[in-house]
Formats: C-alpha cells, structure tokens, sequence
C-alpha cells in the first residue's frame, strides 16, 4: 500500500514528503505519539506555525511546572509576577529563584526596573552607591508568586484545530487509515481552516463523567476515547491535561450502539508514562456536550478548580523529578551554609521542596526501604499514598527548614540520593 496524506491525499510519488506528525505536539507531552501519514511542509509545519504554537505558548505556565521542555530541551520560561513584600515585579523567569538574578521590572514603580542579586555581589562592586541598595532575607522574605493561567485559551478556535487535530489523527493511527475520504472531508476542512467551528468540536460538559475519570485518569494526563453515537456519528474524546474534554467529530457510522458499552481510555501522563481505563456506561449521557461559547460561561470555576487542584498535586515518579534529584545532589556538593540553604529551601520551589522531602524520606528511611521493590512502590508506603501527592508549600517549607536549622537534612538528602539507583 502506498502512504497518502491524511489530509491532502497526496504520497512522496506526488512530490511531497510525507513525515512522522506528534499526534500530541511533543512540548505539551513527555512521550511521542506518531502519525507517519501526514505531509511535512503544508500540513506538519503548518499547524505548528497557525495554531499549535499558539496553544503551547498560552500554557508555558503549566508546561514549566509539569517538566514539559521546548524543542531544545530547555524547561520554558513563563511571565510571572513575583509580589516582595509589599512590592510587585514582573519577569519572565523558568524557576523561581531565577527571578533573583538580573532585572525585573517593578510593576508598582514607575521608575522601572529593579536589579536582583547576591547583595556581595553589589557591595563591591563601586558602580553601585550602597545607599540605594536594599537587602531582603530570604529566610524572611514574603515572597508570592502570581500568574495569568489564560483560561480563555481553552475555547479558542486555536485550541479547538488543535483539538480536532490530535483527534483526527489519532483516529486515523488506531484504524491504520490511509489518505482522504469523502465521509472525512468535514473534520479535514475545519483543522485546515476551510469552515466554521460549528457542531465539528464541542466541549463535555457532564459533571458526572468529570467526577468519574478525574480519580481514575488522574489531572496532567491526555487521554483519548472513540465512541460511536446513536446520532449516527463516531466521536474522539480528548482530555487536555484532564483539565477538559474536547468531544471530537470525526465522520458518519452505520453501526447498531447499545444504551450501554464498553469505554476504554488510552492515556500519557506528564511523566511520559502510559495509563489505560475501562468502564462500562452510556456513552452518549457520560459525554453529552455543549458549543464552546456556552461551555465558557458554564464550565470556567471548575476548569479553575481543576487547575488549582492539578497545580498542587504532584506524580511521585523518577522521571518527574530526576532533574530536581540531579540539582538538589549538585547543591549539596557545591554550596555550606546560608547559600546551601537558599539554593535548597530559600526560593520555596514548590517541586524542588517536595524532590528534597522525598529524598529526606528515602534517606531518613533507608534501612527498611525494601530493594526488590520499585521506587514507586516504596515512596508509596514513605507517604502513605498513591503515586499522587497533594502539596501544601508553606508546610513543606516549614519541616524542611526545621530539618535544615537541626542539621538533619543534609545527611537524610546524601543517603536518601545513592539509594536512588537501588530503586529504579
């Protein structure tokens, strides 16, 4: 059989090259999902210029605190308001301790801009008049932390291609469809911009099913789910980091639906690990829907809550936090005293306090670890959870400066890190 373009109907015969499409763009996911039907230049490049870059620059944000790196690997930087006591900045930052490093505009101040840095690093330096400086302690300092979350974004037309697109996609890769047919002209026509929006992409909006598949699916997983509807038509539901379903048409079916049937959710969580779900349901009542103008209105304070929620809630698992072990080991080694104890707890990271907490526990905890078991398995038992952990920031900043201020934490952290390669 000869490859055809899932959207133009075009093989590499016709002169095109025909490329490996990320189902889900790979700066919103930590694992490839690949569709090798789609044309490079017209189709592959293009969404990623006219609509996914879009999307991707709209959640930096989220993508930051979920580890989802650009395409050169870097953690991408998000627009922050950082309010210091009774001041309010704002800089474009990947971490919150780089906000202390360089300049930040005071939002407050019409003057401008404000230098950040180690205050040694000012004293002697004779540019600087030491009457103007200001010292802040960090271990002090009442630091807070304020972001645009760019909800709207959710209901765009951007978001919605994008959407139908992995949809679509993803539909073709599980049937193995080869180039264009007429029954999937519509879907094709509203990714490539040639339509409305209308009745093509519409967003779920039954609490039932929310309720059902946010314990089961988790918050920070894309899902997808194909369903044939008694309206005749089969349907892709995409879950956007659990925070929404987007209920995707993507052509006509003559099949006989039963009033229930089986459901099955494929899944990528943030760490790039795989997850599947069954259930057994009426699935044209679990995934009833509503235009995205009407869903707005009606769905905003629980997208909100699902955002807070998935902002406080962390995936205990080596990949999430093998970066933050690595940085935390590399402090250790590199810094003593007031600047070993900014560069761990001071900046309160919210993911690095818990990576230095979960290494305090293995270490604290290293006798009875059991080592024919997962890490997984035995951070489970540390923390009396599944792998999800719900964070409260000022808590964990509380016991690890204890910790720290008893001279327990640095010891529990160098045991608690060459245990790590026992665990894997």
């Amino acid at each position: 059989m000869i490859k055809k373009c899932i959207y133009c109907n075009l093989s590499e015969a016709d002169g095109i090259k025909l490329s490996k499409s990320d189902i889900i763009p790979d700066a919103l996911c930590n694992r490839s999902l690949i569709n090798n039907r789609v044309c490079k230049i017209k189709h592959n490049s293009e969404f990623s210029n006219s609509f996914e870059s879009i999307v991707i620059g709209a959640f930096d944000f989220l993508r930051n605190k979920l580890g989802l790196k650009n395409k050169d690997k870097k953690i991408p930087q998000y627009k922050a308001k950082v309010r210091i006591n009774d001041k309010l900045f704002t800089k474009k930052i990947n971490r919150k301790e780089n906000f202390f490093k360089g300049v930040a505009v005071s939002v407050d101040n019409i003057e401008g801009k404000t230098l950040f840095g180690p205050i040694q690093d000012f004293k002697s330096n004779k540019k600087f008049n030491s009457q103007e400086l200001e010292e802040y302690s960090l271990n002090s300092l009442n630091m807070i932390e304020e972001v645009d979350l760019n909800i709207s974004i959710f209901f765009k037309s951007e978001m919605l291609r994008l959407a139908a697109k992995i949809g679509y996609e993803w539909y073709c890769k599980i049937l193995d469809l080869n180039g264009v047919s007429e029954e999937r002209k519509e879907i094709i026509d509203f990714i490539l911009n040639k339509n409305g929006s209308e009745g093509i992409v519409e967003i779920v909006n039954n609490k039932v099913m929310y309720n059902m598949l946010t314990p089961q699916l988790n918050l920070g997983t894309h899902s997808l789910c194909k369903y044939d509807s008694i309206d005749g038509n089969s349907y892709i539901i995409y879950s956007f980091f659990g925070l929404i379903y987007y209920k995707i048409k993507i052509t006509k079916h003559n099949k006989i639906c039963e009033d229930a049937n089986l459901i099955e959710f494929y899944g990528i969580r943030y760490d790039g690990s795989e997850t599947k779900v069954r259930l057994y349901g009426n699935s044209d009542f679990l995934f009833s829907s509503v235009d995205p103008k009407i869903a707005y209105d009606e769905m905003l304070d629980d997208i909100v809550d699902r955002y807070d929620e998935l902002l406080s809630t962390e995936l205990v698992s080596i990949e999430n936090f093998k970066r933050h072990f690595d940085e935390v080991k590399k402090n250790v080694e590199k810094y003593s005293g007031d600047e070993l104890y900014d560069s761990l707890i001071g900046f309160k990271d919210r993911k690095k306090l818990l990576a230095i907490m979960i290494l305090n526990k293995i270490g604290e905890n290293k006798d009875s670890l059991d080592y024919n078991k997962t890490f997984y398995e035995n951070t489970r038992n540390l923390f009396y959870s599944n792998e999800f952990v719900q964070i409260d920031e000022e808590e964990l900043y509380d016991q690890l400066k204890e910790l720290f201020d008893n001279e327990k934490l640095i010891q529990n952290i160098e045991a608690g890190y060459s245990c790590l390669e026992s665990l894997k």
